[in-house]
């Protein structure tokens, strides 16, 4: 989400009043906030701990900044001094179980750097209990925004076609 867009100032100034609620000063939070299609902002959860999965990667990327270690630092009660830079923008994707056969020939028409993480080789039958259930992971990234957003379109497509046919293809 760039600072320009309509939705940015909104879900910041959210978040923030979340932290002033919580009476939360200092440290590494994880806020899920949504935004239905009236426009209405949805409040899920806030935790006081740095988000999971592949999140602390992407701000490495996109920030050049270690959630994990500046969350410790500070509660190590050591003094933190951070300066946010975008270098790029980034999004990520986790394939559950059930889409475990995954080509990488869905993905070749993205425009944008990809990492593609395979999980595990072995078939799975079970759905996905868990985000740690997942057959595999991406990350795709962009010095331009809009480029990204085409590629976030792209994956959510791909994505909605494997589950609304149940198909599986190999990653390979």
């Amino acid at each position: 989400l760039t600072e320009q867009s309509v939705h940015f100032k909104p879900l910041t100034d959210f978040a923030k009043s979340i932290n002033r609620t919580f009476n939360i000063k200092n440290g590494v939070t994880h806020h899920e906030i949504f935004i239905n299609n009236k426009n209405e902002l949805i409040f899920l959860e806030a935790a006081c701990r740095p988000p999971g999965s592949l999140v602390p990667k992407i701000y490495q990327e996109m920030f050049n900044i270690n959630i994990l270690n500046v969350n410790f630092l500070i509660d190590a009660q050591e003094t933190v001094e951070i300066s946010l830079s975008n270098s790029c923008y980034a999004f990520w994707s986790i394939f559950p179980q059930q889409m475990n056969q995954i080509n990488m020939n869905h993905f070749c028409d993205l425009r944008n750097k990809v990492d593609f993480i395979k999980a595990e080789h072995k078939q799975h039958t079970n759905l996905s209990k868990s985000l740690i259930d997942k057959s595999a992971s991406m990350i795709v990234q962009s010095h331009s925004y809009r480029s990204l957003l085409k590629d976030f379109e792209s994956v959510k497509k791909i994505s909605e076609s494997f589950y609304q046919s149940n198909t599986r293809v190999l990653i390979s």
